[in-house]
């Protein structure tokens, strides 16, 4: 009898001890599958950041190929895109690098987007929500040599020539601002909640850059060209992927606009109508 309930005590104890180290070692190995994922998906994470770095540095030359049939960056595609492969340590990134010709951004107080318009000849068109209000302060910049008619009637200053535009949303605050003249508002009259201006007859003047300064509010701003012409690429759109040995795949985006913004104060200063006065 005593030793039934022996042996009874040590199955027991067996199965309680089996239970232990199974869920020991349960633990332990998901530890390690985690601990390798996590390595594993920094691996990947690190070698597609890498793709985006490699291609940034060669973005000009991948720019000049955009929109051509020439794949001399070492990138393939056609039309507006292009696929480079970049090795970062022992993986491999593919990136994918496409050209926008519409410009979209969300421009903050204080800032500008600058739109290029060198080689296009046509007219553009801003869009830009209707609610909450916002004013848009738009500057051409124009190259004047040669040039009669100064930048749609713009001021020459010589080598280049600029005009100034304002655009009111609808709902304007009561201590809105004032225009003097020459300068006047061109009101907004929404459509669907955006407002909306299509602008600037190019075809007879050399236009080099487009600025556009919101008041008011923070604005997610669109500017195109009017079909059927295209505006040059904006916006580099820049994906690129890694994959590891077991399969972890990691994606980084990120876009790049053709041309870096200057701050607004150079609207008031390097393209001043007047002589600067220190």
């Amino acid at each position: 009898m005593k030793s039934g309930q022996i042996l009874i005590l040590v199955l027991l104890i067996v199965v309680v001890s089996l239970a232990v180290g199974l869920s020991v070692a349960s633990r332990n190995l998901t530890n390690l599958r985690i601990s390798t994922q996590t390595q594993e998906s920094q691996r990947a994470f690190s070698a597609a950041e890498g793709g985006v770095e490699d291609v940034l540095s060669k973005l000009s030359a991948i720019a000049a190929d955009i929109g051509t049939t020439n794949n001399n960056a070492g990138c393939v595609g056609t039309g507006s895109e292009r696929t480079c492969t970049s090795a970062v340590g022992d993986l491999s990134a593919s990136v994918v690098v496409k050209g926008q010709n519409v410009y979209k951004s969300t421009v903050i107080l204080g800032e500008v987007a600058q739109v290029d318009l060198r080689t296009y000849n046509g007219s553009v068109k801003i869009d830009w929500p209707a609610n909450p209000h916002v004013s848009l302060e738009v500057t051409l910049i124009c190259d004047s040599i040669g040039i009669a008619n100064n930048c749609n009637g713009g001021v020459d200053h010589g080598d280049y020539a600029q005009n100034r535009y304002f655009f009111r949303g609808p709902n304007p605050p009561s201590a809105d601002m004032t225009v003097t003249a020459p300068f006047t508002w061109d009101e907004c009259s929404p459509s669907g909640g955006i407002c909306s201006k299509t602008i600037f007859t190019l075809s007879s003047i050399k236009p080099l850059y487009l600025r556009i300064k919101p008041f008011y509010s923070v604005v997610d701003l669109t500017v195109s060209g009017v079909s059927p012409n295209n505006l040059p690429t904006q916006i580099y759109e820049i994906n690129s992927v890694a994959k590891t040995e077991i399969g972890i795949t990691r994606r980084v985006q990120v876009t790049r606009t053709a041309l870096p913004a200057l701050p607004a104060v150079f609207d008031y200063a390097l393209y001043s109508e007047g002589d600067i006065v220190k």
